[in-house]
């Protein structure tokens, strides 16, 4: 895990890796100001335990998510990170109403049941991506596996590109997955 702070200015945000910050030299001091070093302790020789006192954090780890395992994730799991660690497609949540349908079709769930269940995963909180960069991956990806639909490629390319695992309920997904993007389980959403 690699430590950061996260600095906001009027316009922009930084993120500032430790290994940056130790790495920055002193500035010095113009001819005529006070010494103000004695107050103030430079960031390199903070210890760990103050840079986490001082506002910087473990980076929470990134996690690829399915439909199902977002479903999964709504449905009477514990409450999510409070930083958004799952990632998905900009078609994710649509997914996921499809296959509450299908349960409410199949008689597995009542169709009230459901429509709460949509819910809390429109409040479940989950970075999407369907830019063209992902895309781009999604097709390379399918069309290097000889893969018919670009469905489990887009979660693939988003476990590739912006995620450091994939968590899927769908077996099929995983055997795509196996051997391109490493996979994980559902409890490594709730891991520290």
């Amino acid at each position: 895990m690699a430590l950061t702070r996260l600095t906001l200015t009027s316009r922009h945000a930084h993120v500032v890796s430790l290994a940056t910050v130790r790495k920055l030299p002193i500035p010095s001091r113009p001819e005529g100001a006070p010494d103000r070093r004695a107050a103030a302790v430079a960031p390199r020789e903070l210890a760990e335990e103050e840079f986490l006192r001082r506002g910087y954090r473990e980076v929470v780890t990134r996690i690829a998510i399915d439909p199902p395992t977002l479903v999964q994730l709504a449905d009477g799991s514990p409450k999510c990170p409070s930083e958004p660690s799952a990632r998905g497609t900009d078609s994710i949540r649509s997914e996921a109403l499809d296959l509450l349908l299908q349960r409410v079709r199949g008689g597995t769930v009542t169709e009230q049941a459901a429509l709460e269940l949509h819910e809390r995963i429109t409040g479940v909180k989950i970075r999407l991506f369907g830019d063209g960069v992902s895309r781009r991956t999604a097709w390379q990806t399918a069309r290097e596996r000889d893969w018919s639909r670009l469905t489990a490629a887009e979660y693939v390319a988003v476990a590739k590109l912006q995620a450091d695992s994939l968590i899927t309920a769908n077996p099929d997904l995983a055997a795509h997955a196996t051997g391109f993007v490493p996979l994980a389980t559902f409890s490594h959403l709730f891991a520290d």
